[in-house]
């Protein structure tokens, strides 16, 4: 029996038709968000018709550590949740993190059937992009995302959707988002162990995520770097000329911050934690003359153990910006790592939007004025980079997003980074589901050449060679 059906019984869950709703879970390490909205499928607005979160228990260092735990965390979500918003979920969409993803790149061809290019032209042509790319073991991964770059016909390039064009050949460059399959199956399993009822239909990669709900056309086509910080774990994916190029996880995120606070000052996480979102300053040079740069942090912990350390505001922050300054670090060594290097003396994406903060950890006070000095002195450092990032940063607000007044508790929590991923899976959803460039049948897809476009492409050929 189901967690879920155990505990029916404590809340009248009120049936209702969810068919048209998108309900989408994010598991991040500290905190468990469940969200639900709807999808204009012109212009892909947003409509929020529900937000919860509870902190988030049997996740460690973004790894299920105690999935018993988690299920009953997730269980406990949900029924409180269709309680609230008068709701059945039946499906629910997921999420995964850069650490369980594997991307790449490729390129494909196909010989168009019958001159015309259709869907299942296509296809074809981004199942062979597919099989060109070599480091994503698809017996370890799978795909999760098909991000079409762009295609060439002939003389046509750079073009974004080739059907209906006349050709013979058709290339496309694609990239590739992969999950880990022991993640994929332990997640289904613990939505199984919530309810027996309940279907995990999707997972949505936490880049694609966060940039289908923050990122402009205008940041996509000037090249960005986008930099989700999550409790344990750091999600990146860069864009360059419209195109999502480069897409991975680091394994720090905010509880590194943390842990610097602890260790060097000697004191307990939980107390890091508390100071660090309290009395946190990203920037030390914003507390430059600041009569608050002496105040004592650890004060009010001190009336109960008199031998805690004096901590600063000041040295709270010095701790804060260089934990930031070695992520950032980590991060720009790892982008190096993953470009390729056969044209060493080149620069391979120039990005001019700079970088686009998302995330729980970008809440800290001056967190973008910050990472605008690490990725200036990054520039002076590392002169022959392959990624040259604009000393620009700023935080991500949800562009095409509405709420209704009792989704969230607080209007403004609708433009919280920490909420990017939980809302960005709706869109994601809809925006990059991957079936739609199967080969196989599906509504409104073509599922190949029949008998009648055989006969037709026969007709094409006489008049083409004969008349």
């Amino acid at each position: 029996m189901s967690l879920f059906n155990k505990k029916q019984n404590q809340y009248p869950v009120v049936s209702s038709n969810s068919g048209s709703h998108i309900f989408a879970l994010d598991i991040g390490s500290r905190t468990i968000r469940l969200v639900s909205g709807t999808v204009d499928q012109n212009n892909l607005t947003i409509t929020v018709t529900g937000y919860m979160e509870i902190p988030s228990r049997g996740v460690k260092n973004g790894t299920v550590a105690d999935p018993q735990l988690l299920a009953n965390t997730i269980a406990d979500l949900i029924v409180t949740f269709q309680h609230k918003f008068n709701v059945e979920i039946k499906s629910i969409v997921t999420n995964v993190c850069g650490c369980y993803i594997k991307s790449g790149s490729g390129e494909g061809q196909t010989t168009v059937q019958n001159n015309q290019i259709t869907a299942y032209d296509r296809n074809a042509a981004i199942k062979d992009a597919q099989d060109s790319v070599s480091n994503i073991n698809l017996n370890e991964y799978s795909i999760v995302h098909i991000i079409p770059q762009e295609y060439e016909s002939g003389s046509n390039k750079n073009l974004i959707n080739p059907i209906g064009l006349y050709a013979r050949k058709l290339i496309a460059k694609v990239h590739f988002i992969a999950c880990n399959k022991i993640y994929l199956k332990n997640v289904d399993m613990i939505i199984r162990n919530v309810s027996n009822t309940i279907e995990s239909t999707s997972i949505v990669f936490d880049g694609n995520a966060a940039a289908s709900l923050v990122l402009s056309d205008s940041d996509k086509e000037l090249g960005c770097l986008l930099v989700d910080i999550g409790a344990s774990t750091t999600t990146i994916t860069l864009f360059a000329e419209r195109n999502q190029k480069l897409s991975f996880g680091i394994s720090e995120g905010g509880d590194f911050i943390t842990k610097c606070i602890a260790s060097l000052f000697r004191i307990d996480m939980r107390d890091a934690e508390y100071i660090k979102k309290k009395y946190g300053q990203a920037n030390p040079k914003r507390l430059e003359n600041s009569e608050s740069a002496s105040d004592d942090v650890m004060q009010e912990y001190r009336e109960q153990n008199p031998s805690l350390p004096v901590i600063t505001r000041a040295d709270l922050s010095k701790i804060i910006s260089q934990a930031i300054y070695e992520m950032f670090t980590s991060i720009m060594r790892e982008l190096e790592n993953k470009i390729d290097n056969r044209d060493k003396n080149k620069i391979k994406y120039k990005l001019d939007a700079g970088v686009v903060l998302v995330g729980g950890g970008a809440h800290l006070i001056d967190i973008a004025n910050l990472v605008e000095w690490v990725i200036y002195k990054n520039n002076e450092i590392n002169k022959y980079s392959k990624v040259k990032i604009s000393p620009k940063a700023k935080l991500g607000l949800p562009i095409g997003v509405k709420a209704y007044n009792s989704a969230f508790d607080k209007p403004q929590e609708l433009n919280y980074p920490d909420k990017a991923v939980a809302l960005g899976i709706i869109r994601s959803y809809v925006a990059d589901n991957p079936n739609q460039f199967s080969k196989t049948d599906g509504a409104g897809y073509s599922s190949g050449p029949g008998i009648g476009s055989k006969i037709n492409a026969m007709k094409n050929w006489i008049k083409r060679e004969v008349f």
